[in-house]
């Protein structure tokens, strides 16, 4: 049947930062959803788990690959830098989604092989609450 879409294409989860830019240079992004749960087990269940309906503690991580490149230098310098803290980005989704969260850059990485391009990895977690907006599709 033509135009049925059977899936989305990957290039097309973007990191923007608050003026609509792509954190440039990304080739691979992997995306957690922390949904920590609350235990509320007693005796009464003999023996099976009971969890509370909702979660103790949400967060969200992206774990990005990209290409060192001159549009994503000032995510590169604040990785670097000791004294950045958070950093607005919004998660854009294919299907016409978004997840937008002050994020903390974590573990951060720079590959630097002769003759290759520089490449860089980096996590980037959740701060406070994320706002998950719903696209129109």
């Amino acid at each position: 049947m033509p135009g049925t879409i059977n899936g989305y294409i990957a290039r097309e989860i973007v990191l923007k930062d608050t003026e609509g830019n792509a954190v440039a240079g990304l080739n691979a992004t992997n995306i957690t959803v922390n949904r920590e749960e609350i235990d509320v087990t007693t005796n009464d269940e003999d023996g099976f788990r009971t969890l509370l309906g909702e979660a103790g503690q949400l967060g969200w991580e992206i774990s990005a690959e990209g290409i060192v490149r001159p549009g994503n230098l000032d995510l590169l310098r604040e990785a670097f830098n000791p004294n950045t803290s958070l950093t607005k980005y919004t998660l854009e989704f294919p299907w016409g989604d978004e997840a937008t969260a002050d994020w903390f850059i974590g573990n951060f990485e720079l590959g630097a092989e002769t003759q290759e391009a520089v490449t860089f990895s980096g996590t980037f977690m959740s701060s406070g609450i994320v706002e998950y907006t719903e696209g129109a599709s």
